[in-house]
């Protein structure tokens, strides 16, 4: 075998490679497979998650990381979708001192573009980390309605568990339930049944017709009142139109 002229960068992106080809991949399958030891493995992991290139599941497996993700050919894209939702997703936060979060869908995969934290409110999913936890956030209810039913079937056999002590694991009859209500509603509302004492809503954003984010937010009950709560409805709506028809261009097939 030739002897590669930068070995450090080779292993590197093998690395990568296989968390890609894997979708997501434990360490003992990673040194396994690549053939390193412990402290070699741990160095390049360090690295590039660092770098923001592969990110750590809540399940301690491997998975890409936003940087990674925007290199894709469809880096163009959420660039501009990060790009025209900053604005709307900081001035949401500050109006309604609520958290907002921006949610990218590439395939089944739901990746945190950007998000601004109102002090002392709910962090919400961390920016470049890519989950796919469907059954337990608005953001994953507003993707489940887009799929067919054997997709959501598929999806939710695989997704992401949730290790958390006192979160609420929604049945089957709830899953569906929220499905029906965000095709119903036009967006998603957990309704503070899942996560105890906090409220969660998300509206999503179209490019071209096809579903390509979500915008989002998150709060501790009792914050908001009830005109506020529905204000911020109202708000995050016409926002989400608004960035649908600012990134459609975007997303048109040539």
């Amino acid at each position: 075998m030739k002897k590669s002229p930068a070995p450090a960068l080779t292993i590197g992106l093998e690395l990568m490679e296989l968390i890609a080809e894997q979708r997501e991949i434990g360490f003992n399958d990673l040194m396994e497979q690549l053939g390193l030891n412990v402290t070699s493995l741990n160095r390049y992991l360090k690295a590039l998650l660092e770098k923001g290139y592969i990110c750590k599941s809540k399940s301690g497996k491997y998975t890409l990381g936003l940087k990674a993700l925007l290199l894709s050919k469809n880096s163009k894209r959420d660039e501009a979708l990060v790009f025209h939702a900053g604005t709307v997703i900081r001035d949401i936060t500050k109006q309604y001192r609520v958290t907002t979060i921006l949610v990218g869908y590439s395939g089944t995969k739901m990746i945190a573009l950007d998000k601004e934290v109102f002090p002392d409110n709910v962090a919400l999913q961390q920016v470049g980390s890519v989950r796919m936890d469907y059954a337990y956030n608005p953001w994953g209810h507003i993707l489940l309605s887009h799929v067919t039913d054997s997709q959501q079937k598929f999806m939710l056999k695989n997704m992401d568990s949730q290790d958390i002590y006192n979160i609420h694991i929604p049945s089957e009859e709830e899953i569906a339930a929220f499905i029906e209500q965000t095709k119903s509603r036009g967006y998603a509302d957990d309704q503070g049944r899942i996560y105890p004492q906090i409220i969660r809503i998300a509206f999503p954003i179209y490019g071209d017709g096809q579903l390509v984010a979500a915008l989002a937010v998150g709060s501790i009950k009792g914050l908001l009142t009830e005109q506020e709560f529905k204000g911020l409805i109202e708000y995050m709506k016409e926002k989400a139109e608004e960035l649908s028809g600012l990134v459609s261009n975007y997303y048109k097939t040539p």
